[in-house]
Formats: structure tokens, sequence, C-alpha cells
């Protein structure tokens, strides 16, 4: 959840602000939202199992704001990446 807000901050989809609401929200309720991640090609290899695939390609799920969202198949790699670092930090 939180790799796909900001995903959508970067798109312009939410604020920084609506993302930052979504994780303290996440935390209240106990959730972990930072992680130290393996290596990013092979989580990445992992995603493309997914069995939600449309047409051979991923299926995200942005916020666009918080109770909304719309369903999207274009994000990119880099997208995916930068994602997955923003959750590894501290």
């Amino acid at each position: 959840m939180i790799a796909a807000s900001y995903i959508a901050v970067k798109r312009g989809l939410i604020s920084e602000d609506t993302l930052n609401e979504i994780e303290d929200i996440l935390q209240m309720y106990g959730f972990e939202t930072r992680a130290e991640l393996p290596n990013n090609d092979a989580i990445f290899e992992f995603m493309q199992k997914d069995k939600k695939k449309l047409l051979g390609k991923l299926k995200f799920v942005l916020p666009t704001e918080i109770g909304d969202v719309i369903q999207t198949t274009d994000v990119t790699r880099e997208e995916i990446y930068a994602a997955f670092e923003y959750i590894e930090r501290v």
C-alpha cells in the first residue's frame, strides 16, 4: 500500500501529505511501513508471477485520495524500484 501510494505521489495523483496520512494510519494500527527488502530484481521477478496480471502486465491499484483509487497497468519498472527504495528508507 505504501509503495502504491508513493507511486501515486510521483504521478501527481495524491499529495505527499496524503501519503504521510496513509502511512500514519497504517502505523496507528500496528502495520510496519518500512522494511529491509531483498534484491530489487528478485522482487520484481517474483511480481511477474502475480495471477492478477492483465494481458501480461502487472495491475496496480493507486490511490487518488483516501478512499478512492484507480487501476492501471502502465507502472514502469523504474517507478516500482523507486517505490522499493522509498520503503527501505528509515
